[in-house]
């Protein structure tokens, strides 16, 4: 099998190889370098002692929320559709924004952001299950 990985599949892949080198024979992977795992760092600590707090990984720990505390206060006779939106791009159309829109309507934007979250345990935990699970779901029929 050849194996392409991109972002965060890339990682995946590698240690998919690194497990079952028997399934691969070759890999491609796009956009991020290869970075053998620091066996007495966290990857989160060692981005956050890298980049510092403001870094996107690091500040995806925390779940995403206003610094206030109390509800958004936006007057009903307003509401949101009177806030002021900037015109779009020419490569973007309204079109575009609906689609988007529409998927995360239904899913929303939390899985994504869980796996930075969850970042430093599943390097410790969740990585064998993950090429065990991908490699059954994948290839075990």
């Amino acid at each position: 099998m050849i194996l392409v990985g991109h972002d965060w599949g890339a990682s995946i892949a590698w240690y998919f190889c690194q497990l079952r080198p028997d399934k691969v024979k070759a890999l491609v992977n796009m956009s991020v370098a290869y970075r053998p795992r620091h066996p007495k760092v966290k990857p989160v600590d060692g981005m956050r002692a890298l980049f510092g707090d403001d870094f996107y990984i690091c500040r995806f720990q925390l779940t995403l929320g206003s610094r206030d505390h109390l509800p958004p206060c936006i007057p009903k006779e307003i509401g949101f559709r009177g806030i002021p939106v900037p015109p779009l791009p020419s490569w973007l159309s309204e079109d575009d924004i609906n689609y988007f829109a529409s998927k995360f309507n239904y899913k929303g934007f939390t899985g994504p952001l869980n796996y930075y979250r969850a970042l430093n345990l599943y390097v410790q935990i969740v990585q064998p299950m993950i090429v065990e699970l991908f490699y059954f779901c994948f290839f075990s029929f």
